[in-house]
Formats: structure tokens, C-alpha cells, sequence
């Protein structure tokens, strides 16, 4: 979660590639530690620097400054050969001059691919100590952090985005790579943004594009144009797609372009050269170096330290119930012998089902006429009194005629307003919702009368087992292992109630798995201990995880 009172100074991420044969995380461990080493000369601190040390920094390990208040430890997470790593370097900084004491936070992760190639992230903050009153230390000026540049210095290593070299200064374009260039700005796969700075009237970019390239680093390709003709070679170029510079402006041209749409153009904005000329260079480098470095929502989805301690979390706990399956395998085999033998009689079943379902299709006529009765005996009484008897009987209900999935959901808030509610997205959820009405009410009906109390109660108690024994869906506490892998995944269970963060792992199921089945129903929620209710924000289908790649 994001410390509010941190402030963003500096972001990026890229890919590393290290020579064949050799680690890649080891690669960015050394430069790590030559990155710390400096600073600790430069603020005369100590810093162990020796390779058994770093080898259990690597491997996930803490270490002390002596002479300072700093220290960094990390975490490592290994699946079939691959490296995931992480690690937070803190430096707590007090100048002894009456300003707040500030702390200094690297975060670093490295998420391998294979033994010679990864990505790289870098998160840099500070906060100054809440609640001071007094001047605070200055803030600091813009730069590409130390560790960076030493990794894009490293002749050994490529350092690519999409396929971009980020390595490089900016790019001098003209009529002989304008063509290259195009196609850079065109890819629909480009994950950095590129910054063209055009040529002014006398011939030269408004902005320094070098210090464009100093404030940005790896997190955009800067390119630009010296002289007029240089610019007409790349705008003739750019100017069917609606994409030309001119005039001394500079246009960003954002990441996964789709040129072929057409009002994507109104994406790739501009800083006019009227504005760089009343502001300054120093308002736009600024400016961009804010929007293009200092991105918080790219920080989110950035690997650290707590990340890789939950896939070991969830290592250890695959590995507890691998060892369950095979201490139990022989008797899973005597089971389905067992299973066999009941073939017999759940075919007998069956029929006896198709009986059963006869009669309750009967019974769902009998209960329409039910409640036109209700409804015409209500006519006659006052509003409160109708509300309080319709409460008890639906109360009691355990099946209701068919009705639409958001009729059925906004009744059962009515019936049960203390125990279940829904998000903003929970009801968008109904309209898209497939399943049998009468179907979605009985399992949110168990939901607020069986599993509504697990929740409310003070005992601890398997709630799977118990739900899943006492009703006909079942209970799933979390998703699958390589589903939580996935960030991305992951973070579309994410949702607010009444203001409040909630987070909808949790979810009712029914047994089948068609989702063509009007049987078929999800119901996923979450625990709001603020409000004491079941609190559900989506309703009907299947969020995307591993094993499927569409909602509904």
C-alpha cells in the first residue's frame, strides 16, 4: 500500500539481459552494493562490502551501517532455476540543523525469466518525519539515481524496453532514420513513451534534449531535430498519422500506440512552444519528469519486498499440501473404488431427482400464485406494515418465483439489510449476471444465514468446511497459486465500499463448471469488519484468473 506521506522521486523499470551463462541477478546485486559502498565513503559511514555478505543479500538477508542509520534487507524467491528478488534500502538522514529528519527508500526488484535475464525496478522516496514543525531539508534536484547509471553503463548488459536500447543518449534524428524512427513511434508493443523535441526558428530545440534525457533516463526515448530540414524529414513522415512536431514544440508520443484509430492522436500531447518559451525549459523537463519518472500508479505494479515473501508464503503452502496428497494417496485410490460402487446408486438418484424437480416446478406455479395473493393483501395495509410482513416471509423463503439478477439481489438486501450489501460494481455485475435467478437467491440466501454468523462470530472455525457441510455451493477463501502470481490478475479484485478499500478473494460457487449453465453462479465478496456485512463486488460469473481468460 502506498505510504501517503512519502513523496516520489524517481521510478523506472526495464529489461536486463547479461551474458549467456552468466546470473543476471547477480549482475545487479554487485552493482547494488558498489552503489552503497560509494555513498558510504561519501557520508563516511561503513557498509559491509564482502561477497559472503552480499552472497546472504542475495539470498534473502538483512545488514547494519555502523556509523549510521541505514539498512537494507531483501527477499528471494526461487521456482524451477528462476530468481525473484527484492530488497529495500533505508538511510535515515538527520543534518543536526533544526530541519525534519528525512528517510531516504530504494526499492529494488529483479523478476528473472531465466538465469541471464530479467526486469529491473527501482523505486526511489523520502519522507520527512510526520508531524514536525520546522523547516524541512532542501528538496533535492532532479537526477537519474547512481545504481541506474551504473547498470546502463555496463557494457556487459543490455538494458532494453520493448525491445528499445535505453542505454543510449538521445536520438538525433534526419531524413536517413526518420523512417526507423517512425516505426518506433508507430509499434502498437512500444512500452516507453518517446519525447520529440522540434527544431525553433533559429534551427534548435527549444528544450536541451540531453537534459531531457538526464531527468527522464531509462523511462522514455528522447530524439529531436537540428535544423529545419531534419524536421520536415520526420513530420512528412508523421503527418498523415496526425502525429507531426513543429515550431520549436515538444510532443510525447505515448506508449502502445494505435495510429490506425482515429482519435488516438489526441493521446500523444503537446507542449506548445509558446508555453516553453512564457515558462522556461526548466517547467517542461520538470514537468515531464513528473509524469514520465515519478508515475505512483507504475510504482504499484512494481515488484517488492512484500511480493516475493508472498509467492514464498505461497511455495511453502503448495509444498504442505503436496506432501498431504501423497501421504494420502492410498486411501484417495480406495476412495474411488467406493466412488465406483456408488455409481449404481446415484444413477438411482437421479431418477428420483427428475421426480423431485417435476414437483418443485409445480411448486414454483403454486408460489407465483402465492404471491399475488400477498401482493393484493398488502394492497390493503399500510406501507410499514406491508414492508415488515414481506420481510418475514422472505426471510423464511429458501426459493422465490424467477426474477431478473439485480430484482433478486436488491430484494435480498431488503430481507437481510444488517448482513449483505453490494459495491457500485457488485450491481453493474447484475446485468451481465446469466444465472437462474432462483438459483443466485438460494446462494445468497446461505451466504447471509449460514455464512453471515461464521463470519460475525467470535470462535474460530474452519468457514469453508463448515459452509461447504450445511449448503449445496461451496466456498473458496482464495484463488489458485498461479493465479496470485499474477499481479495483474490479482488486482482486478480490488474494490471500494462506502470509501473503504476491500479486497473480493473470497467467493461463493456453485458445483458446476459450465458457465452456459443456467446453475452456473460466483459470487465474490469480501468481509467489511466496519460495517458487519458480507460485501459483494461481483455477481453471476467468472473472474479472470489462470485457467480462464474472459469474465463472462
Amino acid at each position: 500500500m502506498l505510504d501517503l506521506n512519502r513523496t516520489m522521486f524517481y521510478k523506472t523499470e526495464f529489461d536486463i539481459l547479461a551474458p549467456k551463462g552468466q546470473d543476471a541477478l547477480w549482475s545487479v546485486v554487485l552493482k547494488i552494493r558498489g552503489w552503497i559502498a560509494d555513498k558510504a565513503r561519501r557520508s563516511s559511514y561503513r557498509f559491509p562490502c564482502d561477497n559472503a555478505t552480499w552472497t546472504s543479500l542475495k539470498n534473502g538477508a538483512r545488514a547494519k551501517a555502523e556509523g549510521a542509520d541505514v539498512e537494507m534487507y531483501s527477499s528471494l524467491h526461487i521456482e524451477e532455476g528462476v530468481y525473484t528478488w527484492a530488497c529495500r534500502f533505508a538511510e535515515n538522514v538527520d543534518l543536526k540543523d533544526g530541519s525534519a529528519p528525512r528517510q531516504w527508500l530504494t526499492e529494488v526488484g529483479f523478476k528473472g525469466r531465466s538465469l541471464e535475464e530479467g526486469t529491473f525496478s527501482l523505486v526511489l522516496s523520502y519522507s520527512d518525519r510526520a508531524g514536525f514543525i520546522g523547516p524541512l531539508q532542501a528538496v533535492p534536484g532532479r537526477s537519474i539515481p547512481k545504481l541506474v547509471d551504473y547498470l546502463l553503463k555496463d557494457d556487459a548488459l543490455d538494458c532494453t524496453v520493448s525491445g528499445i536500447n535505453v542505454k543510449s543518449g538521445p536520438v538525433e534524428v534526419g531524413s536517413e532514420n526518420a523512417q526507423e524512427m517512425l516505426g518506433i513511434i508507430a509499434n502498437t508493443d512500444r512500452g516507453i513513451p518517446v519525447v520529440f523535441a522540434s527544431p525553433g526558428t533559429l534551427g534548435q530545440p527549444l528544450v536541451d534534449p540531453h537534459e531531457l534525457h538526464r531527468a527522464l533516463g531509462p523511462n522514455a526515448l528522447v530524439c529531436y531535430a537540428t535544423g529545419l530540414q531534419a524536421a520536415e524529414a520526420m513530420n512528412s513522415l508523421l503527418e498523415p498519422l496526425r502525429l507531426a512536431c513543429f515550431g520549436g514544440a515538444v510532443r510525447v508520443y505515448a506508449t502502445q500506440p494505435r495510429v490506425d484509430e482515429p482519435l488516438d492522436h489526441a493521446r500523444h500531447r503537446f507542449v506548445a512552444a509558446s508555453a516553453i518559451r512564457e515558462h522556461g525549459e526548466d517547467y517542461v523537463v520538470d514537468m515531464l519528469r513528473r509524469a514520465l519518472a515519478q508515475d505512483v500508479h507504475f510504482w504499484q505494479s512494481m515488484l517488492r519486498v512484500d511480493d516475493v515473501k508472498h509467492l514464498n508464503r505461497e511455495s511453502v503452502r503448495e509444498r504442505r499440501i503436496a506432501e498431504l496428497k501423497r501421504r494420502f494417496q492410498d486411501e484417495a485410490l480406495e476412495e474411488m473404488l467406493s466412488a465406483e460402487e456408488a455409481t449404481e446408486a446415484l444413477k438411482q438418484e437421479s431418477d428420483l431427482a427428475r421426480e423431485e424437480n417435476s414437483q418443485l416446478r409445480e411448486e414454483v406455479h403454486n408460489l407465483r400464485a402465492r404471491c399475488q395473493s400477498y401482493e393484493a393483501a398488502f394492497a390493503g395495509a399500510s406501507a410499514s406494515d406491508g414492508e415488515g410482513r414481506l420481510a418475514e416471509i422472505v426471510r423464511a423463503a429458501r426459493r422465490l418465483p424467477p426474477a431478473t439478477a439485480e430484482e433478486t439481489a436488491r430484494l435480498a438486501v431488503a430481507a437481510f439489510p444488517d448482513r449483505i450489501d453490494f459495491t457500485e460494481r457488485g450491481w453493474d455485475s447484475c446485468g451481465e449476471c446469466r444465472t437462474d435467478p432462483a438459483v443466485l437467491w438460494a446462494a445468497i440466501h446461505d451466504m447471509c444465514t449460514i455464512l453471515h454468523p461464521l463470519y460475525a462470530g467470535s470462535e474460530s472455525v474452519d468457514m469453508a468446511r463448515e459452509f461447504n457441510s450445511r449448503s449445496t455451493f461451496s466456498l473458496a477463501r482464495g484463488e489458485g497459486r498461479m493465479t496470485r502470481k499474477s499481479l495483474k490478475t490479482m488486482a482486478s479484485r480490488k474494490d471500494v465500499y462506502q470509501g473503504r478499500d476491500i479486497f473480493i478473494e473470497p467467493h461463493v460457487k456453485s458445483s458446476t463448471g459450465n458457465q452456459k449453465d443456467p446453475s452456473f453462479v460466483r459470487i465474490y465478496f469480501d468481509w467489511d469488519e466496519a460495517s458487519g456485512k458480507l460485501v459483494v463486488g461481483d455477481c453471476g460469473g467468472h473472474l479472470e484468473n489462470h485457467s480462464t481468460r474472459s469474465v463472462r
